[in-house]
C-alpha cells in the first residue's frame, strides 16, 4: 500500500520546471519572436488543477481499498504519528474504543488490524507495541540458514514431525506464549515463541513461533516493533525507525 506519485504529476512539475526557464515577463504573454508573424503564447500550469488531480486520485485509491484494507491503513497511518511523548492515554483516544480490555492484574488493551496485526497499548508502562504474526512459515527441511548460526543449527534438528515438547528440548522452556485461530476453524492453536534477534535499544524484536497443528509441527517468523516506549529511545543512527519497515510504508 505504498503511496506513489501521479505520472501526470510528475509531467506537471516537469512542465512548470520548463516555463520557469522561460522568461518571467513572458509568462502568460503573446510573445513575437523576430522573423516570424506567428504568435506564441506561454502557457502557464495551473496548481489548482495539480491539487484536484492528487486529491482526485487519493480518493481514487480510497476507493479501491477493500474494508480490512482500509481499516489496516488508518490504524498504520495513525500508529505514524505517535512519539515517545505521547500518553498511552492520548493514543487510545487517537486509535478509538475497538480494543478488547485484557485484565490480568495489570490492564491492557488490543487493537486487531487483521489476522496477523495487532497493537497492544500498555498504560502502566505508557509502552505501545505493534504485532506483526506469521509474516513467513519457515519449512523445517534441516537446510535452514536465514538466522543465526546458533539458531539455524537449532532449528534444524526439528522436523514438521516433531513437537512443541521437542522444541523445548532444544530451545529452552523459557519462552513467550502465543496462539492463532486457523482459517475455516474457531478454536485457537498454541504457540511457542522464542526471540531469535533483538535492536540495541529494544525497539524491534523478532521472534520464532512454532505452532503444532494438524500434527505437524510449524515454524513462522514474527515481529514486533515499539511505537511508544520512553523508557528505551530510538536508537540515533535512525536503524529502529518506522521507515524502515515494510509494514509502514
Amino acid at each position: 500500500m505504498k503511496n506513489k506519485k501521479l505520472i501526470a504529476i510528475i509531467i506537471t512539475a516537469a512542465l512548470t520546471l520548463t516555463a520557469c526557464q522561460s522568461s518571467k515577463a513572458n509568462i502568460g504573454a503573446s510573445t513575437e519572436v523576430p522573423g516570424d508573424s506567428t504568435s506564441v503564447t506561454e502557457t502557464t500550469v495551473s496548481t489548482s488543477s495539480v491539487e484536484t488531480s492528487e486529491v482526485s486520485t487519493e480518493e481514487s485509491k480510497a476507493e479501491e481499498l477493500t474494508p480490512d484494507e482500509q481499516k489496516r491503513k488508518e490504524y498504520i497511518d495513525k500508529l505514524k504519528t505517535f512519539t515517545d511523548d505521547d500518553t498511552a492515554e492520548y493514543v487510545m483516544e487517537v486509535l478509538g474504543d475497538d480494543y478488547v480490555n485484557i485484565g490480568s492484574g495489570v490492564d491492557w488493551y488490543v487493537y486487531t488490524i487483521n489476522d496477523s496485526e495487532s497493537i497492544e497499548v500498555y498504560p502502566a508502562l505508557n509502552a505501545v507495541i505493534y504485532n506483526h504474526d506469521y509474516i513467513q512459515q519457515i519449512q523445517l527441511n534441516g537446510k535452514v540458514d536465514i538466522f543465526s548460526d546458533e539458531f539455524n543449527e537449532k532449528v534444524n534438528k526439528l522436523t514438521d514431525k516433531s513437537t512443541l515438547d521437542d522444541v523445548e528440548k532444544i530451545f529452552g522452556k523459557e519462552h513467550f506464549y502465543g496462539g492463532f485461530v486457523p482459517k475455516n476453524e474457531t478454536e485457537k492453536i498454541s504457540t511457542y515463541k522464542y526471540e531469535c534477534y533483538c535492536s540495541e535499544d529494544n525497539r524491534y524484536s523478532k521472534y520464532l513461533e512454532f505452532a503444532y497443528y494438524n500434527s505437524k509441527l510449524e515454524l513462522y517468523i514474527s515481529k514486533i516493533i515499539s511505537i511508544v516506549d520512553s523508557r528505551n529511545p530510538r536508537s540515533s543512527d535512525g536503524s529502529t525507525e518506522l521507515s524502515n519497515y515494510s509494514e509502514f510504508n
